[in-house]
């Protein structure tokens, strides 16, 4: 569903550099990284009509690429 919570104080230690889909890769990778604990909580989804929309056309490359970087940066 896209819906994540994060200690405000975890995020701000990272240096983040993606936008809209691949941002959730970057998070998490840098996460592991560093060690963080990672919980996943099960939520209720109730699809909108409305917001952010993922094509896999139009999104689907650009989202892999900036994915492959993160995970190329994240090599270094």
């Amino acid at each position: 569903s896209g819906f994540v919570a994060f200690r405000s104080s975890a995020v701000k230690s990272l240096n983040l550099t993606s936008d809209r889909f691949e941002i959730h890769v970057e998070l998490l990778a840098k996460m592991q990284r560093k060690n963080y604990k990672i919980k996943e909580i099960p939520s209720e989804y109730i699809q909108r009509e409305d917001g952010a929309k993922f094509s896999i056309l139009k999104d689907g490359p650009k989202t892999l690429m900036n994915t492959l970087r993160v995970w190329w940066n994240l090599k270094k």
